[in-house]
């Protein structure tokens, strides 16, 4: 078998991940801020090089930001502010997460799932910018003087911003190493997801009620929003735009919170960001089944 068709195969690859995370304990840290970069580099490229037409779909973008800024950013602290009632380290991951753009995968997923890619890449776009401003500002609002901003603006350079120059700078360039965007994509967001159960593996196997209640969290907010949102847009609008609606409901850069909270917080803080991470592809194996069967 062609190693590229593996590599081609999203869930394979995720599933993997997951696996080989519960069974391999990392003990030291790893920098996953690197992959997630790569992931953005080549997620965004397409954008710089297609011309969107803002003014047909500005409603959706519109409306795409906002579901992840606002609906399930606010699920997000609302559940673990009732849940966890005081402030703890739980608490506190759960903010770092509703305070990330949306998750870098919602591109491959968009393609997977049959979306509208037009509106999922220029959303993208949209979120990203918005959240180089929005990120910071939240997370001092939160954390005050307790945040070293520094530290968080170098994982947004690697994350975020540099990506997001060279995939413009180099919209144009033509390289064989492009006809692999899928496969290298789904290589790194299968390291990343590796590296964040892995250097967690023993939260998997903890039933303390911290964990149990970041799980129950993740669940209602995930599935619950996501699901919801899907069913409710395809009343109103065409299916590809409902589904990418519920990507936009239900999908977090936890990618960036983990390499937030391990850089600037305690390794236990990224706790609930590692199990929204394996939430959120659980959804999408779910959603994607949904959507394809019906």
């Amino acid at each position: 078998m062609d190693l590229r068709n593996i590599f081609d195969k999203t869930e394979v690859l995720l599933v993997l991940a997951i696996i080989l995370g519960l069974i391999i304990g990392l003990k030291a840290r790893i920098s996953i801020d690197i992959p997630l970069g790569i992931v953005m580099f080549f997620s965004i490229r397409p954008f710089f090089r297609h011309k969107f037409d803002f003014k047909k779909k500005y409603k959706f973008i519109i409306l795409s930001v906002l579901l992840n800024y606002v609906l399930l950013s606010g699920v997000y602290v609302l559940l673990s502010s009732i849940f966890f009632g005081q402030i703890n380290f739980y608490l506190i991951g759960f903010l770092i997460v509703a305070c990330v753009p949306p998750a870098i995968a919602i591109v491959p997923f968009c393609y997977l799932t049959k979306c509208d890619p037009e509106t999922a890449d220029a959303s993208l776009f949209s979120a990203f910018v918005l959240g180089i401003f929005l990120m910071p500002l939240s997370l001092f609002l939160l954390f005050g003087e307790n945040i070293d901003m520094l530290l968080l603006l170098r994982v947004m350079l690697i994350i975020i911003i540099i990506p997001g120059i060279f995939a413009y700078l180099l919209r144009d360039r033509k390289s064989k190493v492009f006809n692999y965007t899928k496969s290298i994509t789904n290589i790194c967001l299968a390291l990343v997801l590796f590296i964040a159960v892995s250097v967690n593996r023993e939260v998997f196997f903890t039933l303390n009620r911290n964990v149990l209640l970041s799980y129950f969290i993740s669940f209602l907010a995930i599935f619950g929003t996501g699901l919801i949102v899907y069913f409710i847009a395809k009343l109103n609008f065409e299916k590809s735009e409902a589904i990418n609606f519920s990507l936009y409901a239900s999908q977090k850069n936890v990618g960036t919170a983990i390499a937030i909270a391990l850089l600037i917080f305690n390794p236990v803080v990224a706790v609930p960001a590692v199990i929204a991470l394996v939430v959120q592809f659980l959804y999408f194996l779910v959603f994607e089944r949904i959507v394809l069967k019906n």
